[in-house]
């Protein structure tokens, strides 16, 4: 399989704490642009084709997602291609806290992926 990328997001509110749940989760682009996941935004939208949001990669795209990991801290390396952000990213007018993270996916040396990790400062 090619290798692909994806960036995703999870936002959770102080209601959905108190459910244990997020309020909101997606893919986003490389500029943290949201397509929320959400069940009402499915419905709303036509069919939701994931593949869509797996990017295959081409030259200058690992660079990329290795600057969006680093702008939206996704320094946590998760050991399966994927770097979540460790703080979240807090709106203080609105209480909602977003993370961010990075996935790479298919055809990747595990030294490949140690170079992603340690230029992305894992």
């Amino acid at each position: 399989m090619a290798l692909t990328i994806s960036f995703t997001y999870d936002v959770v509110t102080p209601e959905s704490a108190e459910h244990g749940d997020v309020s909101d989760h997606g893919f986003c682009d490389e500029n943290g642009n949201q397509f929320s996941l959400n069940e009402t935004a499915i419905r709303q939208e036509t069919e939701y084709k994931p593949e869509l949001y797996w990017i295959p990669v081409k030259p200058g795209d690992v660079a990329r997602a290795i600057f969006f990991a680093k702008a939206h801290g996704c320094t946590q390396d998760n050991g399966d291609g994927s770097f979540y952000s460790e703080d979240w990213h807090i709106n203080y007018q609105t209480g909602e806290e977003t993370r961010y993270a990075v996935h790479f996916n298919g055809d990747i040396s595990p030294g490949s992926m140690g170079r992603i990790a340690r230029a992305i400062g894992c």
